[in-house]
């Protein structure tokens, strides 16, 4: 009798674990590697992988081993290259194989595929000159001319191209164009593609060579023999981090693709900490060209806010000018303000904009330091201590009472962004996501809460205020307008120096001294229960356990308060980059014993409060 090694589809207790199975006689004729089985699995029926075929079991167990129920699709759904890579993602982001497995299978039409028998093509990894990591710096559209160009010498080369956008809507404009050029050559993965669409792609990506592939960040994984080549645009948009499933980044996904002779190319508008490719081209952002202009509203006057914008957008009414006034992008709460004096509230240790952790505790997004929220302002004494944050809603109630006469268009989905707005329309009010539609250009751009966005940092907060100026800049023609109740900050002064350099310079300095990237490499584990003491517990049981096991680790732990009626523990652990190696793999060793398949992993975290 022969046996099958299968990959199910469930969370184990280790990260390569497969279970074994019987194949019935009727089945022996058409299982092979990569197929889609359904198995028996405890009580349930489960979707399994079959990963070997083995012609042995142990005597042991022979008798325990149950038979595969069916075969769902009997031609492989994933290849070689994919199981490779799956591999690396399992180690290195210390999620289970099968996990990543299945997140790579597509919903396919077993219809379409019955009988349909796809070769699994074999690959060379090569480290040649030709098959290196780039990174492109330019304006949205000077970055589709180049990818054109990319795509057209692929072709020549008889090779498919993987094209990423971070937010398939935003980028309609540019997708169309691209395949305007392209139309017999490309597959698009839209939205709203049905399984049907989606088999067909899935087929033609397994059978022809010169093809474009277009998608999100899940269709990295459409690799096979014949890529040549992966573009990926804007790769440091959160929009390519999966926060769901197991928290894979396309972009580091894309770096590990590239050691299977695949070209990898990054474009951006601007370099990044973490980017240290080879460049192909740099263009300055119209960042440079366009003016910033600095007010300040007076502290003794409440009304003197309203004053202010008032004044800025009656200016940009009476030129006959369109103004875009932007919001938080979140509608929670920033941080702690003083009524009274308007006194902000900023941590003691990195003078960071401490924010808003519970109902009693404020904490630094940088180094995590916790204060508790006062109850007298230091400043005034006042005792109307308050939280702030001003959501699109609430800038637009504030301005229709200012001008009641004027229409204010409020941004809010894709729609709002698609539509065509007439002449009469000067007055638009929309968040940060504005930003990914280039399609829409309005004369000035209004940001009245500037504090509000310094507050919402991360430990790549420079870093997504320049990506912030340089992403106005494509959208606006004239000039960019801050107001704030305080004289400008250091950051906001190098921004309206336009010393980019400087800022760069800063943080790193202040990377390295908190130990974020590019110097350490971070790893989170977070814990999610109704009652927030279970929850506690076992984070606080993990610590203890990893204090055992690995010696002077750096460790954070905090909570991230409640949401959807789940209290959220998380601890993180700070590894030099020579050394995150080394921890992962005594992480592996101990997999079981930690018992981590109870704790969801993030490596490379995004967010961390």
């Amino acid at each position: 009798m022969q046996y099958v090694e299968v990959l199910v589809n469930t969370k184990t207790d280790s990260l390569d674990r497969s279970f074994l199975y019987s194949i019935p006689p009727e089945y022996l004729a058409q299982i092979r590697p990569n197929i889609l089985i359904e198995v028996p699995f405890g009580n349930k029926v489960k979707k399994g992988l079959v990963y070997k075929i083995v012609r042995f079991a142990p005597t042991k167990i022979k008798e325990k081993i149950k038979p595969i129920k069916r075969i769902v699709i009997d031609t492989a759904v994933v290849n070689l290259m994919q199981i490779k890579l799956a591999k690396i993602l399992s180690n290195y982001y210390l999620t289970n194989l099968c996990q990543i497995i299945f997140n790579m299978i597509p919903n396919l039409s077993k219809k379409i595929v019955k009988n349909i028998q796809i070769p699994i093509t074999s690959y060379h990894q090569t480290a040649t000159k030709n098959n290196q990591i780039y990174s492109i710096y330019a304006r949205k559209l000077d970055r589709i001319e180049y990818y054109t160009k990319l795509i057209k010498k692929a072709f020549v080369k008889n090779r498919q191209v993987i094209l990423l956008f971070p937010d398939f809507s935003a980028n309609e404009l540019f997708i169309n164009k691209i395949i305007s050029i392209f139309p017999e050559n490309t597959i698009c993965f839209r939205p709203t593609s049905n399984i049907k669409e989606n088999t067909n792609s899935w087929i033609r990506i397994n059978s022809e060579k010169k093809l474009l592939i277009i998608g999100t960040r899940q269709h990295i994984f459409n690799i096979n023999a014949h890529t040549g080549l992966v573009i990926i645009d804007e790769p440091n948009h959160f929009g390519y981090k999966e926060e769901q499933s197991f928290h894979y980044h396309s972009k580091k996904t894309a770096e590990f693709v590239s050691k299977f002779g695949v070209n990898v190319v990054f474009g951006d508008s601007f370099p990044t900490f973490s980017n240290n490719y080879k460049k192909i081209v740099y263009q300055k952002s119209d960042f440079y060209k366009i003016p910033i202009e600095f007010m300040q509203y007076a502290n003794d006057h409440k009304s003197n806010l309203n004053y202010e914008l008032e004044k800025i957008i009656s200016r940009a009414i009476t030129n006959d000018k369109t103004i875009f006034i932007l919001a938080t992008q979140k509608e929670e709460a920033a941080g702690i303000i003083c009524s009274d004096c308007e006194t902000l509230f900023y941590c003691r240790r990195c003078e960071h904009i401490l924010r808003v952790a519970n109902q009693t505790t404020q904490v630094c997004p940088i180094c995590h330091h916790e204060e508790e929220i006062p109850k007298i302002c230091p400043n005034c004494h006042s005792t109307k201590i308050v939280t702030f944050g001003n959501s699109i809603n609430q800038i637009a109630k504030k301005i229709s009472a200012l001008f009641p006469k004027e229409k204010i268009t409020l941004l809010k989905t894709d729609n709002d962004y698609t539509k065509v707005y007439s002449s009469k329309q000067r007055i638009f009010v929309g968040t940060k996501y504005a930003l990914d539609w280039k399609n829409q250009k309005f004369d000035i751009c209004f940001l009245p809460f500037w504090h509000e966005f310094a507050s919402f940092s991360l430990h790549q907060d420079e870093e997504n205020i320049i990506s912030l100026f340089m992403n106005i800049s494509e959208i606006i023609k004239e000039k960019i307008i801050i107001l704030s109740n305080n004289q400008p900050d250091k950051i906001l002064s190098q921004i309206l120096t336009k010393n980019i350099r400087e800022i760069y310079c800063d943080n790193l300095k202040s990377r390295k001294v908190f130990k974020y990237p590019p110097y350490y490499s971070l790893i989170k584990f977070s814990c999610k229960e109704t009652i927030r003491k279970i929850a506690e517990a076992k984070i606080i049981q993990l610590k203890t356990k990893l204090d055992a096991i690995i010696k002077n680790l750096e460790i954070i732990k905090f909570s991230e308060g409640k949401t959807r009626n789940k209290f959220h523990e998380s601890l993180v652990i700070k590894t030099k980059i020579s050394e995150s190696a080394k921890i992962k793999s005594v992480l592996i060793k101990n997999y079981q014993k930690l018992n981590l398949a109870k704790y969801q992993i993030d490596a490379d975290p995004i967010r961390l409060i």
